[in-house]
Formats: C-alpha cells, structure tokens, sequence
C-alpha cells in the first residue's frame, strides 16, 4: 500500500538511522520518503506541487525549521494541506516538532492542532517523547536509539490504516 512521508532532518534520521524504509517495506507498506535536512512546511508543498496525485496516506513531520517562530507557519500549514487533499491524500499524520523543552514548539504544534480535521491527524509522538528524553540528542535531534523508535513509531502509527 502506497505511503508518502515528508519530512525534516528527523526523517533523514528515521530514514537512514532508524531504519525506517525498511521497516514500512515490511509492514506491507510502498514508502516514498522524501525529506530533506533544514526545510520547512514550504519546501514540502513544493514537492508536492509538480504531483497529479499523492497517496491516500501521508505522513508529514515539518515545523521544526526554520525555527519555532510561528511567522507564516499556520497559512503555510493549510497551504500544504490542501494541496495534499486536493491530490487524494485522505489520511494526513502530522508528527509535530518537539524539543527537550516542550514549550520551544508550542505555538506551533497549536497551529498543527487547530488544522486537524476528517482528513488530518496529530500523533502521538510527542506524549512518547516527553515519557523518553533520553531519545533527544543535540536538541532537537535524537540519538541512534530515538531515531529508531521514531521508525517503529511511525510503522506502528500506520498499521490502523493498511487496507
């Protein structure tokens, strides 16, 4: 079942320390993870944007960059979601941004709250990050152990979905 993840240097993390490709290829998932180091909600739309169509579920895990200064960050939240909607996407998890400090992003995982609807969903992640800080590396990054546990995270948040 298609998959399409958008993501940060969280992902990259997830992606090439976690695991997390594999992971999703053994849950009986087709992943296309594409994420970048340093981009923003912004960079995602324009990957998505060249698209006809994206997959019926998405995972985004974006809002850690540029920093956690709301600025434009909740019309480019809508701005994004739209356009996934408007391509197929009918299941979008968003992995907020999180830091040691759970205030640093607060502002903006309420941005991330208030655009969940029938379409969109926040996970977990963050409630399991505050029960585990020892996955937090240099902030906001993780250690080997928390860039693992993002992947098996990830794989487990979607296996409601696949059909």
């Amino acid at each position: 079942m298609p998959v399409l993840i958008l993501g940060d240097s969280i992902t990259v993390g997830a992606r090439d320390i976690g695991g997390l490709q594999g992971l999703l290829g053994g849950s009986g998932w087709n992943a296309e993870i594409v994420a970048e180091i340093g981009v923003g909600v912004p960079w995602a739309k324009q990957q998505v944007d060249p698209r006809l169509v994206v997959p019926q579920i998405v995972v985004v895990e974006l809002g850690t960059n540029p920093s956690p200064l709301i600025d434009d960050f909740e019309n480019d939240v809508h701005t994004l979601i739209d356009a996934l909607v408007g391509r197929g996407a009918r299941h979008i998890i968003w992995i907020q941004p999180e830091a040691r400090d759970p205030m640093e992003y607060a502002e903006k995982d309420a941005v991330i709250a208030r655009a969940v609807s029938s379409h969109v969903h926040v996970s977990g992640w963050a409630a399991k990050l505050e029960q585990n800080p020892q996955w937090f590396g240099a902030d906001p990054h993780l250690t080997q152990e928390g860039y693992r546990e993002l992947a098996l995270f990830m794989t487990e948040e979607l296996r409601p979905l696949h059909g």
